[in-house]
């Protein structure tokens, strides 16, 4: 079969070895054994695997020749004995490797991988919806979006009044297709003024442009000071968003995150969780979380795909399996992307934000350029230069492009 393999840390064409023909995987006899083995039609890219490629080392002594990815869709061709009869030969699944499987490098970057029974779903059932249309949305994208809605309160969102940070990403796209299929009263997506028809057409009824002249928070403040929302859904990682939330937030609402940075969570965490008011804490309800995937979440999503929640699945463009590296390094550049056995799919699953930025020689940091990198949890920029339409965000060793049209000077 064809598989990749981290063979080193770094980006994406030194960390990644196709391998034409290797040996095909197989499920233990053991009959306790609650493995599957899949023929995958569809495998998804997201920043998550770039993270990993870059500080998760394959020479560790659990990890033997690891394939990585995340995302998943195909068909089950054996199963272990301890697996139920809910799940047999020939069904078409989907879902996410958890970041155990990935650890150990059975990861779902190859034509045939071995599950967990706990770790998949059945495809959902729904016209014109096939392994391309499922994985980018049962996979790390939609599990996630899953979770924060259900972050919003145990008793849904119906009637909230919601903004989403974010909304024409991945996760973003998802969330705001669901607030609104639960009926959410208020739907509001912050996003670019080119993503604004994307973002209503899923269903917000209000778009809000980052990019504009004016401080985002200072306009959320100007326009729903006096109809704070019930909850703000952070797909980017806004420390400041957060920070002003006061002025659009109500008192007990919720700021709800999944972009952690470079500390994995912890530095937000002591920052808005632990930090008091009197020290400078913001009064307001902070909340993130690392997802851990799981079948569960992705047959919640599935579901919603099969009653009409979640209407759409971004799909782009199609490659060969041997150009995973060359979508990997577009992942790097600008976006997330989908793989499959058989094919490599571009999807719009995820953009990185287009930094609403002071530019100068030196970075006068703002959380927005913080977004640029937060999926691989590189951390903050130090130096940013500009040109016509094109910004560069410079990390240690990695380059970051977003806004490409044309360039008239960039400086190292």
């Amino acid at each position: 079969m064809k598989s990749y393999t981290n063979t080193s840390l770094g980006s994406p064409s030194r960390a990644l070895t196709f391998h034409p023909s290797v040996p095909t995987p197989s499920v233990p006899s053991n009959p306790k054994s609650t493995l599957l083995l899949l023929k995958l039609s569809h495998a998804a890219l997201n920043p998550a695997d770039l993270a990993l490629q870059r500080f998760l080392p394959p020479w560790l002594p659990f990890r033997s020749s690891p394939v990585p990815g995340l995302d998943f869709a195909g068909e089950v061709v054996a199963v272990g004995g301890g697996v139920g009869d809910d799940v047999k030969v020939g069904d078409r699944v989907c879902g996410a490797v958890g970041l155990k499987g990935v650890a150990a490098g059975r990861g779902a970057l190859a034509e045939w991988i071995v599950v967990e029974r706990a770790e998949v779903t059945k495809v959902p059932v729904r016209e014109g919806w096939n392994g391309r249309e499922v994985v980018g949305v049962t996979g790390i994208a939609g599990q996630t979006a899953a979770e924060m809605v259900r972050c919003v309160g145990e008793e849904g969102v119906k009637g909230r009044r919601v903004l989403v940070n974010g909304a024409s990403g991945g996760v973003g796209s998802l969330v705001v297709q669901v607030l609104r299929g639960l009926r959410a009263e208020v739907v509001v997506g912050v996003c670019s003024a080119a993503s604004e028809g994307l973002v209503k057409r899923l269903g917000a009824g209000e778009v809000v442009d980052y990019k504009a002249d004016r401080a985002l928070e200072e306009r959320l403040r100007e326009r729903f000071g006096e109809q704070p929302f019930d909850a703000i859904l952070d797909c980017v990682g806004s420390q400041t968003l957060f920070s002003k939330s006061p002025g659009y937030l109500k008192p007990d609402g919720k700021f709800i995150t999944i972009v952690g940075g470079w500390s994995q969570g912890v530095i937000p965490f002591v920052k808005n969780k632990m930090r008091p008011t009197f020290l400078g804490g913001t009064p307001r309800s902070y909340h993130l979380f690392l997802l851990s995937a799981s079948g569960e979440r992705a047959k919640e999503v599935a579901d919603w795909v099969e009653q009409g929640v979640i209407k759409e699945s971004l799909v782009d463009s199609e490659y060969p399996l041997e150009k995973a590296v060359e979508v990997c390094c577009h992942l790097h550049l600008c976006g997330s992307g989908v793989l499959n056995a058989d094919l490599v799919r571009h999807m719009r699953s995820w953009r990185p934000a287009e930094p609403r930025a002071r530019l100068s020689s030196r970075l006068e940091a703002t959380d927005h350029m913080g977004a640029c990198v937060s999926g691989a949890g590189l951390g903050i920029p130090h130096v940013i230069e500009s040109g016509s339409g094109l910004d560069i965000v410079i990390t240690g060793r990695y380059l970051f492009i977003t806004r490409v049209s044309s360039i008239s000077v960039v400086v190292f």
